[in-house]
């Protein structure tokens, strides 16, 4: 199976979107990366070992981000809870895990409705990541394919007496061929999923998310 996101290399164009009250464009996609420049950056991981078939993908990412997990997990519960495929964290020294994590950037699959669309269950895993917390929306696009529509929303959330997160999320569903339902469809969604600050996501976050999504294959 490929991913439908490599559409995006062709599809999309440069994007910036402006934070109300600060005039400040904030990058999006970057369709017009040098692919020399991310030969040198980024590299390629997938997971060949893995068993089961759902859990098998491969994907981009920055050299200096690190592999945090890399467990099969169990199989997908049929609750609409999301299992973790991936974990990639950016540390203030990347060869030091003890340093201070500037960015986390998560894989995930979830088994959802089949009559979901592909915006609706985006939006309905965004308010189960963060279920608790007030978040404000500073932008989403949405990429109109052939059979499909995708989103990938970029928002902010706060948590009391800490500080501000910025946080992007995006994916995209496959029909489940593993089991049969007798109360309805299921497909399954993979997610990107991001986690970091303002100026982190400035200066390298939203780069690398944007990666990570076009290049999500699985395997």
């Amino acid at each position: 199976m490929c991913s439908v996101f490599a559409w995006l290399l062709i599809l999309s164009s440069l994007f910036f979107v402006e934070k109300k009250g600060k005039g400040k464009m904030i990058p999006f996609d970057f369709p017009d990366l040098d692919q020399e420049d991310i030969n040198n950056r980024y590299c390629k991981y997938g997971y060949p070992e893995r068993t089961n078939p759902l859990f098998k993908f491969e994907m981009v990412f920055p050299k200096d981000w690190m592999i945090v997990r890399v467990k099969e997990p169990a199989e997908l519960p049929d609750h609409c809870a999301p299992v973790e495929l991936g974990a990639y964290n950016r540390y203030s020294n990347p060869n030091d895990p003890k340093s201070d994590i500037l960015a986390a950037l998560y894989v995930s699959a979830v088994r959802v409705p089949s009559a979901w669309t592909d915006v609706q269950a985006v939006d309905k895993l965004t308010e189960y990541f963060l279920k608790g917390y007030s978040f404000t929306v500073l932008q989403f696009k949405e990429y109109k394919l052939s059979k499909t529509t995708l989103k990938d929303v970029l928002l902010t959330y706060e948590i009391p007496k800490d500080k501000t997160y910025w946080s992007r999320i995006t994916g995209f569903k496959v029909e489940d061929e593993a089991r049969t339902y007798y109360a309805g469809k299921k497909d399954i969604l993979y997610l990107v999923h991001l986690h970091t600050s303002e100026k982190d996501y400035r200066d390298f976050a939203a780069e690398a998310f944007y990666i990570a999504k076009v290049t999500l294959r699985l395997a």
